[in-house]
């Protein structure tokens, strides 16, 4: 197997850039977050916390948000302030800010003690 390659830090920067993201996000990959969500949902985990790692606009944290225990605690961070500014659009608008937190954070430094 070949090593990944990895991402600047800013991957995503530059407000029309994220909204783009966002935009197809929203077209293309919300039946697979859903498909997705749906098939956690029949696991019948218990859980209380999830942290969604390079959470890009949010869309798939919502959709887990929305579909799991209500009591379910997410946070979700990306490397991009920018694309974290329209997540937290997309979890305002989705009523669930109470739910899901952001952080501005690298997969690589994660700012979480271990377990």
């Amino acid at each position: 197997m070949r090593d990944r390659i990895p991402l600047k830090e800013e991957a995503f920067h530059g407000d029309n850039l994220c909204h783009l993201y966002d935009e197809h996000a929203k077209r293309y990959m919300m039946p697979v977050y859903r498909h997705f969500t749906r098939k956690i949902t029949n696991m019948n985990l218990k859980i209380s916390r999830v942290l969604d790692i390079g959470t890009g606009s949010g869309l798939l944290a919502i959709e887990i948000a929305k579909s799991l225990n209500p009591d379910l605690h997410i946070t979700a961070i990306d490397v991009s302030e920018e694309m974290l500014q329209i997540t937290q659009e997309n979890i305002n608008k989705a009523g669930l800010s109470h739910r899901i937190e952001t952080k501005r954070a690298s997969a690589s430094a994660l700012p979480f003690p271990d377990h």
